[in-house]
């Protein structure tokens, strides 16, 4: 079950409640059941601790993003946002960067664990309800080519290469 089916299930008055699903278990529940790949994620821990074998840097502005790869040097995955991106919360242009970088050096980054260096806090806080599309595309990329993400945020002063 997902964390807003709990939320839903606390809020009934009783177990034997009938109660539809609202808007936000039914999109966590589209999430896990399109999740066809799913099965092939069990056997390995979730948490598991691994030494980053590739830096990211990553940067997103009101704008655009900029990031790159630490060990291939000059190439740069960068863009503009849309209209409708730039006027999304920056913790949405953070993790649509993320997005964007994962998909861009995906070949280079096959069976790796990646080491995500960005500025902005929220990226170690992945929200499903805001943002469940580039949650849901990251975690397709990590599972179809095996990249681990160990996400760590750096002050804006020492990431200012990719921003």
């Amino acid at each position: 079950m997902s964390r807003s089916m709990y939320a839903q299930i606390s809020e009934q008055i009783s177990w034997f409640s009938i109660f539809a699903l609202n808007d936000s278990a039914k999109s966590e529940s589209v999430l896990w059941l399109s999740c066809s790949n799913l099965y092939q994620c069990n056997g390995r821990s979730i948490w598991f601790k691994s030494s980053p074998v590739r830096i990211v840097h990553s940067d997103s502005s009101g704008t655009g993003y900029d990031s790159y790869v630490v060990e291939l040097g000059a190439q740069v995955a960068s863009g503009v946002w849309s209209s409708d991106v730039a006027n999304q919360s920056s913790k949405s242009r953070e993790i649509s960067a993320v997005s964007k970088v994962l998909r861009s050096f995906a070949h280079n980054l096959a069976g790796l664990c990646v080491k995500l260096c960005s500025d902005g806090q929220n990226v170690d806080v992945l929200s499903l309800k805001l943002l469940l599309q580039e949650v849901r595309r990251i975690f397709d990329i990590c599972v179809y080519r095996g990249i681990s993400i160990e996400p760590t945020w750096v002050p804006r002063a020492s990431n200012e290469q990719a921003g």
